[in-house]
């Protein structure tokens, strides 16, 4: 009983430490890029609110290829001829 509830301790603290990496790489990497894809959203479609450039390039970033991506940056340009 006491070795499984050691392994218990060790397996959480194993957690904790990923969690922590994953943050730490989250904020120094990643949020950078976020950042600059928003910015340079923003550049390109003046009128996007600040809330909308963090919405769509999360969809940018989610997309699984190129081709994608493209496709969500021709929804916009169509969203934005209207």
């Amino acid at each position: 009983m006491k070795t499984t509830k050691l392994n218990n301790v060790k397996l959480k603290s194993a957690i904790i430490s990923h969690a922590r990496a994953y943050r730490d790489i989250q904020e120094k990497q990643c949020d950078p890029i976020v950042d600059a894809i928003q910015s340079l959203l923003q550049r390109l479609y003046p009128a996007m609110s600040a809330e909308q450039c963090a919405d769509w390039a999360i969809d940018i970033i989610n997309s699984n290829n190129t081709h994608s991506a493209t496709d969500v940056l021709d929804r916009l340009d169509n969203w934005f001829k209207k």
